[in-house]
């Protein structure tokens, strides 16, 4: 299985907004799952 997120547009206000999507995803996803932004990161 595959998961996609939607990285924020305005990455300065949000600072660490990927690698805690990650973190987050990566706690609760299944073996085996891939996680990836959906939009390119900056």
């Amino acid at each position: 299985m595959k998961i996609g997120y939607r990285s924020m547009s305005r990455q300065t206000e949000w600072g660490g907004y990927p690698a805690v999507v990650r973190s987050v995803l990566a706690k609760v996803k299944d073996d085996g799952t891939d996680i990836y932004p959906t939009v390119k990161e900056a």
